[in-house]
């Protein structure tokens, strides 16, 4: 009589398999949730820029000067402050809850009247750098990492 023998795995050597398995997911899911707050922390920033590019665009259309007012905490705001009608206030709100603003240059807006702005800046942070939304003088707009030599505001 023949004898059937089943070819699976031994438990040491499922629990072997169980064990590397895990610590490539546990690394796995700290790169990935690293990179999620790298992207988070971009998209506040391009959201920042994008929110300014719109401030400047309506102070030039409607040659008036548009200052920007901070609602500072831990769900921060940035809201246009109409010195002339525009037809409708602009608001920006922290998108995402891990990145913060940590430091705005005080009076930074736009003069439609000279198409100039004050320059500054708006530092941005979360767990993973800070980036940094530049303003000159002449309402050119960028983003940068916070120690670039290179862009300065």
């Amino acid at each position: 009589m023949k004898k059937f023998t089943s070819g699976g795995f031994s438990l040491p050597e499922m629990m072997i398999v169980v064990l590397i398995t895990s610590v490539l997911a546990s690394g796995g899911m700290q790169g990935w949730q690293r990179w999620q707050q790298q992207w988070h922390l971009q998209d506040s920033a391009s959201q920042l820029r994008h929110f300014l590019l719109q401030l400047r665009d309506a102070a030039g259309w409607y040659n008036a000067d548009a200052i920007i007012h901070v609602q500072a905490g831990a769900g921060w705001c940035l809201q246009s402050v109409r010195r002339h009608d525009f037809s409708s206030e602009l608001r920006l709100c922290a998108p995402w809850r891990d990145v913060h603003l940590q430091a705005v240059s005080a009076g930074v807006g736009f003069y439609g009247r000279r198409d100039v702005a004050r320059p500054g800046s708006f530092t941005l942070h979360n767990a993973a750098g800070a980036l940094r939304v530049v303003v000159a003088s002449r309402g050119r707009i960028r983003i940068c990492p916070l120690n670039d030599g290179r862009c300065s505001g």
